[in-house]
């Protein structure tokens, strides 16, 4: 069998990208559930559950060593990895029974198990509703442009909860529509921020201010640069939430 490679001039990446969403059509709780979406830089997990939408944000400035420096050069391409996990025995009953591969998993997953620096989302958003007047569907991510909407039904009415990131900034915005497509008022009648619950103790607790009149909330989180945390140093960094 021959296959044939696509001109370039016919082959529209978008259009097919479209035809393919990944749909959830429950509830979805559990952070790896959740729908993924981002920008290259922030990171936003939207879950859900049967009171309330919950937005994870995390971004590569707070945490992005996977990888130990030491193993860097250790860790291979694609093609380097594949093509030696092609010349595994085929008589094996699991890849972690050969010895390279086990190692070679366990320098991966090195990093992860020390307590700096570690994968700490840049704490969540809540948004509540009441169960007796609103229901969550499902959700829908739309790969071709990065929409994720979380299907709702409010008084027994269908309605959508848009959500999407922007591609050169770390700003995340929502709209709430009919199924029309025309906005509504959404069913939330509660949110909080939340910062990230496995936060060290030695760091400084997150200082969260608001503003009602002006419908504001931020979020601000210290990362020390010293391990202690208890002493203030000028290569300190935070991280700001604002909803």
């Amino acid at each position: 069998m021959m296959v044939e490679p696509r001109s370039s001039s016919t082959f529209a990446p978008a259009v097919q990208a479209a035809l393919h969403p990944i749909v959830c059509n429950r509830i979805a709780p559990d952070f790896f559930s959740g729908a993924l979406l981002g920008n290259g830089g922030m990171g936003v997990v939207v879950t859900t559950r049967p009171d309330a939408v919950i937005l994870h944000f995390s971004h590569n400035n707070v945490w992005d060593q996977r990888i130990a420096e030491q193993d860097a050069g250790k860790v291979g391409t694609f093609s380097e990895v594949f093509e030696r996990l092609k010349r595994l025995p085929d008589n094996i009953g699991s890849l972690v029974e050969d010895e390279w591969y086990r190692e070679y998993c366990l320098m991966l997953k090195e990093t992860y198990n020390n307590p700096y620096p570690r994968p700490m989302p840049c704490g969540s958003v809540l948004l509540g509703y009441d169960r007796r007047k609103a229901e969550v569907l499902g959700h829908t991510v739309h790969i071709s442009n990065g929409l994720c909407e979380v299907r709702f039904l409010v008084e027994g009415i269908p309605a959508t909860l848009r959500i999407f990131v922007e591609a050169s900034r770390d700003r995340l915005w929502m709209s709430f529509v009919n199924e029309a497509g025309m906005p509504i008022a959404a069913p939330f009648d509660r949110v909080r921020l939340i910062p990230d619950p496995s936060t060290p103790q030695e760091f400084p607790p997150a200082g969260c201010t608001a503003d009602m009149e002006a419908a504001f909330l931020s979020m601000r989180q210290l990362l020390p640069y010293l391990e202690s945390g208890t002493e203030r140093h000028s290569k300190d960094k935070a991280f700001r939430l604002t909803l």
